[in-house]
């Protein structure tokens, strides 16, 4: 039986022989990825629920204008004026719920 080394550089050592794609065109797809990932406002037409989870993500309910109603972490959601407009009509339904309860003298 013939036995046969190869040899190897210092340069070789964790590289996968059989992936084809250099370190820039690995990079550039992992981009492309991610923003494929992310909702943008063609995609969304409103943000109608938030929720803050234990491990400090947050999460956006989003109903798309396919009508459809997905669960989405925040970094995958890239609608900065959806967002501030939850956040505006959230703090106007506070208020609104607390002016309420003041007038109805049930506020501590």
């Amino acid at each position: 039986m013939v036995s046969v080394e190869m040899e190897s550089s210092d340069s070789d050592e964790g590289v996968n022989p059989y992936d084809w794609t250099s370190d820039a065109e690995s990079d550039e797809h992992d981009e492309k990825n991610d923003e494929e990932d992310k909702f943008n406002e063609d995609d969304v037409k409103k943000i109608i629920d938030v929720k803050y989870r234990s491990d400090g993500e947050t999460e956006y309910r989003l109903k798309m204008k396919s009508g459809d109603k997905t669960w989405e972490s925040a970094k995958n959601v890239d609608c900065p004026n959806l967002v501030e407009k939850f956040y505006i009509k959230k703090d106007a339904e506070k208020k609104k719920a607390v002016k309420a309860v003041e007038k109805k003298g049930k506020y501590y």
